[in-house]
């Protein structure tokens, strides 16, 4: 079966596909992370990333210092939503909305925050929002 690229009409593109084997337009829409602190942006993701404290000290502010290498992965699934997954050798774990501690995966929303923290519950750093494009 596939599916038809919108784009550039390249037929039978597979199922599983999340871009066109043709011209690699994604069936998805980019994915921003958003600093609460500093207003900057990350560069688009459009496939797999790994962030850490190098990566987040370009846009998240101070805050980056508390971040892992790496602290988090984000990429598509096949549904094609884009899913945060955490890294388990973190010194800080990562939260959603500020709830208890990602300890997998999870599926990411417009407008949810990122952010990291003290296992003891401690004010959370580095609040990233998410912003998917289109």
């Amino acid at each position: 079966m596939g599916w038809d690229c919108k784009e550039c009409g390249a037929e039978e593109n597979p199922d599983e596909s999340i871009e066109c084997y043709s011209c690699l337009f994604l069936l998805f829409h980019p994915l921003k992370l958003v600093s609460a602190d500093t207003g900057r942006e990350s560069k688009k993701i459009k496939l797999k990333l790994a962030f850490g404290k190098k990566l987040l000290d370009e846009f998240a502010g101070e805050d980056a210092q508390f971040a892992s290498e790496p602290q988090f992965r984000v990429f598509p699934n096949p549904l094609k939503q884009w899913v945060l997954e955490t890294v388990q050798s973190v010194k800080n774990p990562t939260f959603i909305n500020g709830s208890e501690p990602i300890e997998d995966q999870t599926v990411l929303h417009q407008g949810d925050i990122i952010s990291i923290g003290s296992r003891r519950g401690n004010e959370d750093k580095m609040k990233l929002m998410v912003h998917v494009e289109g």
